[in-house]
């Protein structure tokens, strides 16, 4: 909805399908593949995909859709996946404006393969999964519905508009093994007081549906182009759990015993206005300024051991951009620009929800960041090169701690009160050949904590054991300090070959 998006830190993506005058076609892609371990076959992969494509019918109307298969029985052992996709568009063309109905999602099920395991293990067995229970899957399906229109309402002004409406619905099941049922809420006459502990099968749901609008006005003039435009969305979810077995309990135990249920509900509007201005022939600007307003409210029922917990927040950011582009001349040209953008703590971060024992961080901070960068490229015939320098001022950036939840495997992260991640990003394409081409990337970052302290206790019996620890100038985990990738791709008439390389460390 803008060039950062709503809240984006370290780029946006935006998805387009395919040109609506295309021509007809269809096409079949399968593929075979698989895993290999200590010289033996251990696993399958194979995955098929239907395309078509329907070409422009009469001139005006346009239909294409996707169907694809994928099944895998993992690396690991019991990681088998099973999932199949599909994507329907149908587009009718008109003088002046164009419609777009797009239907899509991906019904998937999969085993579940995320515990990690020791170095005894790993050196014994490469393919280990502690989850052995046959059903210990994640079961999820999301279809998209939109409805995109643009209009050309003058030779100088559209109007885009897209509504959408997104329904989610699933659940992991997992075994938890000698489990305290006092967590779950199972208590007499369900079962005997003298069986606190079992085996039992949970399952984890979530409902949910969002359904938003996002409009854009774009009008040119002389010496560039104004855009007017905004996202609104409303999103809301259900989360409960359900023991589906459990061991020494009673007749009476209800199959779909529910142990927790919440809820959350956002209200999301933001809106901007990028001016892209020519100051002169050589000497672009872009400006943008963005209002994005979010309320969420969430609500726990008193269940078990569960709170209850009730509460609302409320966000408004103010989100600034400018920049300049100077071409030197046809090939080269250098840009500098500066941004500052915010983002809201993640649920969990706010609540981890699924933690009996946990306590809403109503006081927890919104990230805050100032990005500047400056950088050129050069495009000639044959030779691609590009250079980017950039330096990010975080206040409030949630970072990991290290280690997870026990009870909910959710990793643990904390507020630092500054951090700073800088660098360098270079680019190059080479043609070396018309058939060869050679292309890769490198950066080198700097991810340091600046200012944040944090108070540890080792010993929870002993106050001596309280210690205040100093974060500053230390790494930050997660941003690896060097990544590079190198591509050499081959193309004949009926031929590729491409060989990649990459190096994160």
């Amino acid at each position: 909805s803008s060039l950062y998006g709503d809240a984006a830190f370290g780029g946006s993506v935006n998805i387009v399908s395919a040109a609506i005058e295309q021509p007809r076609n269809v096409a079949l892609t399968t593929g075979y593949g698989g895993f290999w371990d200590n010289g033996k076959w251990v696993g399958d992969m194979q995955k098929q995909s239907l395309e078509f494509q329907s070409g422009l019918i009469d001139g005006r109307w346009n239909f294409s859709g996707r169907y694809s298969r994928q099944i895998s029985d993992g690396y690991r052992k019991d990681s088998w996946y099973d999932g199949w996709a599909y994507h329907l568009s149908l587009s009718r063309l008109d003088p002046r404006m164009t419609t777009t109905v797009n239907v899509y999602g991906g019904p998937m099920k999969m085993h579940l393969a995320y515990y990690g395991i020791s170095k005894d293990q790993l050196a014994a067995d490469r393919r280990f999964n502690p989850l052995t229970y046959d059903n210990e899957t994640d079961n999820f399906n999301q279809p998209h519905y939109q409805l995109h229109h643009v209009y050309q309402v003058s030779g100088a002004m559209t109007l885009a508009n897209t509504l959408y409406y997104i329904r989610g619905k699933g659940y992991y099941e997992q075994l938890k093994r000698d489990a305290d049922y006092r967590l779950y809420g199972i208590e007499p006459p369900y079962r005997e007081i003298t069986d606190s502990i079992g085996n039992l099968v949970r399952q984890q749901w979530v409902h949910k549906n969002q359904i938003g609008w996002n409009p854009r006005l774009d009008i040119e003039h002389p010496r560039g182009t104004h855009s007017f435009g905004g996202s609104f969305y409303y999103f809301e979810s259900d989360h409960w759990g359900e023991v589906v077995w459990g061991e020494n309990l009673q007749a009476a135990f209800d199959p779909r015993f529910t142990y927790y249920r919440y809820s959350g509900k956002k209200q999301v509007g933001s809106v901007y206005l990028t001016e892209n201005y020519d100051l002169t022939p050589k000497l672009t600007s872009q400006a943008t300024v963005q209002l994005r307003y979010q309320d969420y409210r969430f609500d726990q029922e008193k269940m078990g051991i569960y709170p209850g917990h009730k509460y609302t927040l409320h966000w408004l950011f103010f989100s600034p951009r400018l920049g300049f582009n100077y071409s030197l001349d046809q090939n080269t040209s250098a840009y500098v620009n500066a941004a500052v953008s915010s983002r809201t703590p993640s649920d969990a971060e706010i609540y981890d929800a699924g933690d009996p024992e946990a306590a809403p961080l109503l006081d927890v901070q919104s990230e805050r960041v100032l990005n500047i960068e400056l950088g050129g490229t050069y495009r000639g015939p044959q030779v691609a090169l590009g250079a980017n320098l950039f330096w990010m001022n975080y206040h409030d950036e949630i970072i990991s701690q290290g280690g997870i939840n026990a009870n909910t495997g959710v990793p643990l992260t904390v507020s630092a009160d500054r951090s700073v991640h800088a660098g360098i990003e270079l680019t190059a394409v080479v043609k070396a050949t018309k058939r060869l081409e050679l292309s890769g990337n490198m950066a080198w970052n700097h991810n340091r904590v600046r200012e944040f302290t944090s108070l540890f206790q080792y010993d929870y019996s002993s106050l001596d054991s309280i210690h205040v620890v100093d974060f500053k100038n230390k790494t930050i985990s997660g941003f690896p300090d060097y990544l590079a990738n190198l591509i050499i791709d081959y193309r004949a008439d009926r031929f590729r070959a491409t060989w990649r390389a990459r190096m994160v460390g």
